[in-house]
């Protein structure tokens, strides 16, 4: 028996929605840990929309926590590097693979806006356009073999400052920015999230913040529903509904 649906669902629509959806897919909402009330199951349709809710309300931190981790980091490589541009510096090294990603998003930049006729990027415009795992990847330890050390040349020279309060090892907080990447990941591709441990993805989140700024750590903390939705699971009796 499953708990009703405020919104109801009609034979037509569930039979619709798990075709177009797939059966596979909502497996995943069926065979995953079951939050229960008095042994009542919750509708795996109700878990679907949970789920979108939850997707909803973390895009609000995960968007400051890359924005702000990206320009902090960029802006402390402008100034070890004395230019905006600074991947154009003759002092950087990268690793292969994150040269070439680079140098591809560039040029596809510069293709695009010369096909529309604008100006060539800035970099601010640059800057935008790399994604948080180039971002994350900065914080790694390079390639020693190729005589790239980001510890040295990264790290103790320009990205620590980026974090001022942070007291740990580069290794740490790649490790967390990393696991910021891959939860966004998930959100961003429609992926299962409801079982997640929400208080400790949320705190890791915010922790984050906090070791750029702890204003913008609080600002976050003062409006970010994922509390909010969390508490709203299909088993409450003010579970979501609506998406």
């Amino acid at each position: 028996m499953a708990i009703p649906d405020q919104n109801t669902v009609t034979a037509r629509q569930r039979s619709e929605l798990t075709r177009l959806l797939s059966r596979p897919r909502l497996t995943g909402y069926v065979l995953a840990p079951r939050r229960t009330c008095g042994g009542i199951r919750a509708d795996p349709l109700d878990t679907y929309v949970y789920n979108m809710a939850l997707a909803a309300a973390y895009l609000g931190p995960l968007h400051i926590v890359e924005i702000t981790a990206r320009n902090a980091m960029n802006d402390q490589l402008a100034q070890r590097f004395g230019r905006a541009d600074w991947w154009n510096s003759q002092e950087l090294r990268l690793v292969d693979r994150q040269e070439a990603d680079l140098r591809q998003k560039i040029r596809r930049l510069e293709t695009e806006r010369n096909r529309r006729r604008l100006p060539p990027p800035t970099p601010d415009d640059i800057v935008a356009a790399l994604d948080f795992g180039f971002w994350t990847g900065l914080l790694k330890s390079g390639d020693k073999a190729a005589g790239v050390d980001y510890e040295r040349s990264l790290w103790q020279k320009a990205l620590r400052h980026a974090f001022p309060l942070f007291r740990g090892r580069r290794s740490d907080l790649y490790v967390l920015l990393n696991q910021a990447r891959n939860f966004r990941n998930r959100v961003s591709h429609h992926e299962p999230i409801h079982n997640a441990e929400h208080r400790r993805v949320l705190e890791r989140l915010l922790t984050i913040l906090g070791y750029a700024s702890v204003d913008v750590a609080a600002w976050c903390a003062e409006r970010t529903t994922v509390g909010d939705v969390v508490a709203r699971s299909p088993d409450s009796d003010d579970a979501v509904r609506r998406f």
